[in-house]
């Protein structure tokens, strides 16, 4: 590590001349950068980039254009949390409500409805395990019955708080406007940039609603399961998945892909599919 740069951030990192070990790196450098001021897919198109995650509103761009790859991986999942203080009732008609076919129109490239809480790379099959089935005659009739008892007789005013990366917004326009005209409830969204202080909605449950994404970083199970710390991370998938879903704190809802593209003139690029990690040392740039 050569250079640092805090201001407009940068890591530069050179070959260790001196390595003398089995897998000595084949570029001379890399230089990893990060800046706000240009989408990624045009930096790459420009020349100053040979490589980037590109997000998934960019992966036209990147499939028009015949000098650059991309390779991805299923490791995001997308999760609804629900506010603890709404009765079990009322959690319970917002459940019966949710179904992929809800919102699937909405999801932009990169994104797949989810039917479980496993992105593809944990090799996990839980489809279903424990989903509610979407219900909407009886999510009316209970919800009717809730909002009777209520203030006003009407559903109290509530925000639901969506991580602000590209195709969230759209994803969650489309929840609240679905609840909005069967259930009666008017839901605010509003983004977020702070992903630690939504994620720890699995355990506390404070906001009326989050939307936000849980990466899996590897394709060991018990790993992925601390992130639902809150329970008692079960032996078995099915019986976390099972235990998640009982109370109807939270639903699965879409899973994303983290897509890699580069330069066609870069050589062994080795993006490890299982955590879309990439391994610099091997890349040589023709």
């Amino acid at each position: 590590l050569t250079k640092w740069n805090k201001e407009e951030f940068g890591i530069r990192i050179y070959k260790n001349e001196e390595y003398k070990g089995e897998f000595a790196a084949q570029n001379a450098a890399v230089f990893i950068s990060c800046i706000a001021d240009e989408t990624q897919v045009s930096r790459l198109a420009g020349g100053s980039r040979d490589m980037a995650f590109v997000k998934g509103d960019e992966l036209a761009a990147v499939a028009q254009n015949d000098n650059l790859v991309n390779k991805g991986v299923q490791n995001v999942c997308w999760v609804l949390t629900i506010k603890r203080e709404y009765s079990p009732q009322v959690r319970g008609a917002f459940a019966m409500s949710f179904s992929p076919h809800v919102y699937e129109k909405s999801l932009i490239q990169g994104f797949s409805a989810a039917k479980s809480f496993y992105p593809q790379i944990l090799g996990i099959n839980a489809d279903g395990v424990g989903v509610t089935e979407y219900d909407i005659n009886n999510a009316k009739r209970v919800m009717s019955e809730q909002i009777g008892n209520m203030p006003d007789s009407k559903f109290p005013q509530s925000t639901l708080y969506y991580y602000n990366e590209s195709g969230a917004k759209e994803l969650a326009t489309a929840i609240v406007g679905h609840w909005q005209q069967n259930l009666s409830t008017f839901v605010n969204i509003e983004p977020s940039d702070n992903l630690a202080v939504l994620q720890k909605e699995i355990g506390e449950g404070t906001l009326d609603f989050a939307l936000f994404p849980i990466t899996a970083k590897s394709e060991d199970f018990s790993e992925y399961a601390k992130n639902f710390a809150v329970v008692s991370v079960a032996a078995t998938p099915e019986a976390l998945q099972n235990e998640l879903l009982a109370q109807h704190y939270m639903m699965p809802v879409a899973f994303q892909t983290t897509n890699i593209s580069y330069i066609s003139t870069l050589e062994n690029v080795m993006v490890y599919e299982n955590n879309g990690y990439i391994n610099f040392s091997t890349i040589i740039k023709r």
